[in-house]
């Protein structure tokens, strides 16, 4: 298999009209040969997972998240109070995404304000929307392909693109769906 990996970040901008950058990461798996699949673990409670992760600084202050998502599933973190659980299909339809909120410490910043990372999954994903994984610290995970097992076919390459949206601030579920909303176009 070739695994190509694609990662263009921004300058600083205005995103949701909020002072942010973003960052977007494009993996492409090619089978070089027939008969190749790839699979998120099977064997655990919490649906599997594979995809996009991402491990923040463990010393951050006040942490809190948001998931939205049209087909919630159950996962590890749902009993923490600084998870917030958004499903309403009527408000944001097939939209998803993940924010987190933060102080996060910097060289150099005795007091640092929030910062707000959100990430996204490309609507061309293969089995979008995926599913969130949390894991009770400072790492989640978009969960592709999960406990499914996907083909995938020679000559016929697999695209699986994420995008970070990090601003400036406590983000508000407005702002996050205008950020979702661009990168879907």
């Amino acid at each position: 298999m070739n695994e190509t990996v694609t990662i263009r970040a921004s300058k600083t901008g205005v995103a949701a009209g909020v002072r942010s950058r973003t960052v977007d990461v494009d993996v492409r798996l090619e089978a070089l040969v027939d008969g190749i699949a790839i699979a998120g673990r099977q064997k655990v409670d919490y649906g599997g997972y594979g995809g996009m992760t991402v491990r923040l600084n463990p010393e951050v202050k006040e942490f809190s998240m948001r998931a939205v998502h049209p087909h919630p599933d159950q996962w590890r973190g749902d009993d923490l109070a600084i998870v917030e659980r958004v499903s309403d299909r009527a408000t944001y339809g097939d939209s998803a995404w993940m924010a987190l909120y933060g102080k996060y410490p910097a060289a150099g910043v005795e007091a640092p304000d929030f910062t707000t990372l959100m990430m996204f999954e490309s609507k061309d994903t293969p089995l979008f929307p995926n599913n969130f994984r949390y894991y009770g610290t400072t790492c989640i995970s978009l969960a592709f392909p999960g406990r499914t097992i996907f083909p995938l076919e020679k000559g016929k390459p697999l695209d699986y693109k994420t995008r970070f949206v990090i601003c400036e601030g406590k983000t508000t579920i407005e702002q996050e769906k205008a950020a979702c909303q661009a990168y879907q176009r």
